[in-house]
């Protein structure tokens, strides 16, 4: 069965949002910074009149330089109690349809990678959305 998934680029390395946790995808506003958060929180948003905290993925997964604007979005991720956060990418290259077969599980070896997605264009990492915005998981890698 193919499942789809939602193709962004950060840190120039592609990933993959599996397309029923996101609820939209907007440019990025005025993010208002808070402090006492760890570094990847970027601060909060009033998206539409709700104030929606936001991610930094490059900052999450710990890659290195700082998130680039010029083609940026944030993903505004939904969750089974409704609640919502928005994950900031550098970019959003597309919606990609992907065979469950076509998808190598790694999660055993990957903090927040489920696995390998293949497409005709090459590779994406599939992100594990649950650990990811799982902030006790950030906190005990840091302190382990």
């Amino acid at each position: 069965m193919k499942e789809k998934y939602i193709i962004v680029r950060t840190a120039g390395e592609l990933y993959g949002i599996h397309i029923s946790c996101v609820e939209n995808i907007v440019k990025p506003q005025n993010i208002t910074r808070m402090p006492l958060v760890p570094d990847y929180f970027k601060g909060l948003v009033n998206l539409r009149g709700e104030v929606l905290a936001v991610m930094s993925l490059r900052s999450r997964l710990a890659l290195q330089g700082e998130d680039d604007c010029s083609k940026a979005r944030i993903a505004v991720l939904k969750f089974e109690d409704q609640s919502r956060l928005g994950l900031l990418v550098d970019e959003v290259i597309g919606v990609s349809e992907v065979e469950g077969d076509e998808i190598e599980d790694i999660s055993k070896d990957s903090e927040f990678i489920k696995g390998i997605g293949k497409t005709g264009t090459g590779i994406f990492a599939v992100l594990d959305i649950d650990r990811i915005t799982d902030v006790s998981t950030q906190d005990a890698v840091s302190e382990g």
